[in-house]
């Protein structure tokens, strides 16, 4: 008896198991079907046409029976005994084939069947095997650019449950993910459901991704999952939104998640150039760290990713003693730039000096080559973004073409980087950019800085500083993540001897001020008046809670002027507030930190 029990067991494991392998390999076996199917109706109509032809005198009979009996091969059904007497029917090998062709067209109708079921049984077995996984990826939206980035999640660790959900998810692109073993969901309450059994559970950590190609579709759902984090919040949580990050408040999901990341397109295509091209690359640097040059961007193109792009080189671009020069080409300059104007209004003028010039014609005027022309042997930093990709690709040939100088073309999903000879494409949708755990790591630390130092090698204190920080202040932290490669090459081959004299120490400070002060003017701040300096030192006279030098309604910040005058501020402050202050201390102690986070990278590399 029990070895009928054990016999029935593994029939149904191994039914299952080609259920599950008709369903993961379904797109190479429906074009093998396909072939099958033609070749066993041919064949049947050629069988049972002869045979009912011999056997049948009335042609109207031959016509359906033979109709019928090639239909019902596929149903597993045959009319051998009504054409056994046909004399073709005595050859054995005549009858090897009639079989065969039955086989054939029972396998057609199986495929299908069993496709479809399998499908159904995939689903479900994914929903189980997901359960069984400490860490889950969920991705909303499935689309070319999330199964890339589910890819490289899944090569870091594959002991990740991967889930996407879309309800307008297209065909093909489901069949790839439920390929590679991912779950792939189209009923949003079924998503939900797994989502909460999920963290209902107490998993070690949840990542979310709304990443399809609607912005405020992401948004809805990201509240959505929200909500459903915020019941137990028992589960290490991270999300990142491709939403516009001028009308989405991160600070909204911070109740729910642990780490929150809003990114717009034209923004994580500006740090994807950043972050592959770094602009520090084409920087010299004395042994003192001082760039022996100044940094030039020509910008062609300033729609949204122009705006992106101008802005990300302003904060990664900042060098001591030196111009940050910019020359932007755009025909409709006037008519596009009044955003950044009023909601950046110290950007392009201000206490840093840049040397930004506009030049309201195209790329194809002739100015605009005499004005290459006239830049190229400053080695410009030069972007193409008009928002064409064709039109990008032209304007960067022609650029290369007559200077030899490497040019970014960037669009909305990738970045072409075209020089003499040589030509790279990467993607702006990558881990490194998009996950924010990686993103936080470094970030962390530097929140740390300003909260307990003595702290900083612990890990929970870290993130339970982490948690309390408003979004904004995350944003400046990653900034200052993202500009540790300046500093690695500020300092070059010192950090290998651990010679790091007093003068880089001097120079890496003023670097850190100018890099944190170009963040802020970059996000919409400007320098604090004198009279509102007053106001607000006679506010915290009354209230000790309230923060003299920083305005976060009226974006103003009295620290946003020359490393020089730091003192001096540092001196008003200290004797209102009646402790001391110190805004140059503040810029050394971030170096030090810098300084053991490149020698740690070193120790381990």
């Amino acid at each position: 008896m029990i070895s009928v029990f054990i016999n029935i067991f593994i029939s149904f494991c191994i039914f299952t198991g080609v259920v599950v392998l008709f369903a993961e390999n379904g797109n190479n076996k429906f074009k093998k079907t396909n072939y099958i199917l033609s070749v066993a109706g041919l064949a049947g109509l050629i069988i049972y046409g002869y045979g009912f032809s011999v056997v049948l005198n009335n042609p109207l009979q031959i016509i359906i029976r033979t109709v019928l009996a090639v239909l019902s091969m596929f149903l597993g059904k045959n009319e051998y005994s009504a054409i056994k007497d046909a004399p073709y029917m005595t050859s054995e090998w005549v009858c090897a084939l009639f079989w065969l062709v039955h086989a054939a067209a029972l396998y057609v109708t199986a495929n299908a069947i069993l496709a479809s079921i399998g499908t159904k049984a995939l689903k479900k077995f994914g929903q189980i095997k997901s359960r069984f996984y400490s860490n889950m990826v969920f991705m909303y939206g499935l689309n070319d650019d999330s199964l890339s980035l589910a890819d490289e999640i899944i090569k870091d660790n594959k002991k990740r449950a991967v889930i996407f959900f879309d309800d307008k998810a297209d065909a093909s692109l489901a069949k790839k993910a439920s390929n590679k073993g991912w779950l792939v969901l189209s009923d949003e309450s079924e998503a939900e459901s797994v989502i909460r059994k999920f963290v209902k559970s107490g998993r070690k950590s949840f990542q979310i991704y709304c990443v399809s190609k609607d912005d405020d579709e992401n948004v809805f759902y990201a509240e959505k999952a929200g909500k459903i984090l915020s019941e137990y919040k028992n589960t290490d949580s991270a999300i990142t939104i491709i939403a516009d990050m001028k009308t989405t408040d991160g600070g909204q999901f911070q109740s729910a998640f642990d780490s929150v990341q809003i990114l717009d397109h034209p923004y994580l295509t500006a740090r994807s150039l950043v972050h592959s091209y770094p602009p520090c690359d084409i920087m010299e640097f004395n042994a003192c760290g001082e760039a022996q040059n100044d940094f030039h961007a020509v910008i062609v193109g300033f729609g949204k990713t122009g705006q992106a792009v101008f802005k990300n080189l302003f904060q990664n671009a900042q060098f001591p003693d030196r111009v940050f020069r910019a020359d932007i080409f755009d025909p409709q300059f006037d008519n596009i730039s009044g955003f950044i104007k009023k909601s950046c209004p110290s950007l392009m003028e201000n206490f840093i000096e840049p040397q930004i010039n506009t030049y309201s014609y195209s790329s194809g005027n002739e100015k605009f080559f005499d004005r290459i022309e006239e830049i190229k042997n400053e080695k410009p930093y030069i972007v193409v973004c008009t928002g064409d990709k064709a039109g990008n690709h032209e304007i960067a040939r022609e650029i290369l073409s007559l200077t030899g100088l490497p040019v970014y073309e960037c669009s909305k999903d990738k970045i072409i980087c075209s020089r003499p000879g040589k030509t790279e494409e990467c993607s702006i949708f990558r881990r490194e950019l998009l996950d924010a755990d990686i993103a936080d790591s470094t970030a962390m630390i530097f929140n740390q800085i300003y909260t307990d130092k003595s702290q900083l090698d612990n890990k929970e204190e870290q993130l339970k500083n982490w948690e309390k920080c408003d979004y904004f202040s995350r944003m400046s932290n990653r900034a200052a993540a993202d500009f540790i490669p300046v500093y690695r090459k500020m300092i070059g081959k010192a950090l290998l001897t651990g010679e790091i004299s007093e003068d880089l120490k001097l120079r890496m400070a003023k670097q850190e001020h100018l890099r944190w002060s170009a963040f802020h003017l970059a996000f919409g701040y400007s320098t604090m008046s004198e009279s509102e300096f007053k106001r607000r030192a006679e506010m915290y006279k009354k209230d000790s809670s309230v923060k003299i030098q920083k305005n976060t309604a009226d974006h103003t910040h009295a620290c946003l002027i020359p490393w020089d005058d730091l003192d001096i501020l540092s001196e008003k402050q200290s004797e209102i507030e009646g402790k001391h202050k110190d805004y140059k201390g503040d810029d050394y102690n971030n170096i030090e930190i810098i300084l053991e986070i490149l020698k740690k990278e070193g120790a381990e590399v």
